[in-house]
């Protein structure tokens, strides 16, 4: 394979457009290669100090620096036409699609949290789709993944990048990644643009008031259930999972060079048993 100058790669003789393959997206690799859950929790507790917070900060940054040259705008982020429909209604949400089928309804609220709600928008978006297109460094594009949810806030309308964990697929740190993943790839000034394009008729709104252009939401279902087992140590390990993803998240956004592209990062979680109807609760408060 030879590489040619800036967006174009050759391959076999066909041209194809370079995705750029990001710091970001190595690491996601790397975590997900070790399925152990207590060494991801290992891993956040580490990133939870300070100062690696900021490194996880400049990771971010340093993503979003290698993004920036990706150029796509015309290019819708799914094949429509391969995509299935969602159901009108499901009794219990045990998947992806059942959430997406909830949230789907109406305003999903945050209780006491009314600058939270939001709206959705669409499902299994993804930011570095491209017809014809080629990975840099010689990776696979079977690597390219998508993005739970696409959603907007319900008083601003600034887009908001979701990611959904539904009971036993619920590590919030590693969901916690993959959305900065997302994000690194969305934040750039030719993905808002596509992002515009895509959906003209959300009015999304991320340049308003100097404020950053996106925020993240980590929306869970029913994540208490790993904090009522009769085993200790595993309620310990998912209790601490928790808490350094959220540590990790409120202090991402005090970093200022992480403040110029994501506005917040938020934990939501919805108690099995609850409709959407009744607002989903903060995650920290599962920790209270």
């Amino acid at each position: 394979m030879k590489e040619e100058r800036n967006s174009m790669i050759k391959d076999d003789g066909a041209t194809k457009k370079i995705i750029p393959y990001t710091e970001l997206r190595t690491f996601y690799k790397m975590l997900r290669s070790y399925s152990s859950t207590g060494f991801h929790c290992a891993f956040a507790e580490e990133i939870a100090r300070a100062k690696n917070t900021q490194k996880l900060a400049d990771q971010f940054c340093r993503s979003v620096k290698h993004f920036e040259s990706y150029e796509n705008r015309d290019e819708k982020f799914y094949d429509g036409a391969n995509r299935k429909k969602l159901e009108s209604s499901c009794d219990k949400i045990t998947s992806t699609l059942d959430a997406a089928v909830q949230i789907n309804k109406t305003e999903c609220t945050v209780r006491g949290k009314d600058e939270l709600n939001f709206l959705y928008v669409d499902r299994e978006i993804v930011p570095a789709r491209t017809k014809g297109g080629a990975f840099e460094y010689h990776e696979s594009s079977s690597h390219n993944r998508s993005a739970d949810l696409l959603l907007k806030n319900a008083k601003d309308n600034r887009p908001i990048i979701g990611e959904i964990k539904v009971k036993a697929d619920a590590n919030p740190f590693l969901a916690l990644i993959q959305l900065l993943l997302h994000a690194a790839e969305m934040v750039t000034q030719n993905q808002v643009q596509r992002l515009k394009n895509s959906y003209p008729d959300e009015d999304f709104q991320t340049e308003k008031d100097d404020c950053p252009g996106y925020d993240l939401y980590l929306v869970m279902f029913g994540y208490e259930k790993h904090l009522s087992s009769n085993n200790k140590s595993s309620v310990k390990l998912w209790e601490d999972l928790l808490k350094y993803t959220e540590t990790i998240s409120q202090d991402l956004v005090k970093c200022k060079n992480f403040r110029k592209y994501v506005r917040r990062i938020v934990c939501l979680n919805l108690p099995e048993g609850e409709s959407v109807d009744q607002g989903f609760k903060l995650g920290k408060e599962m920790l209270d």
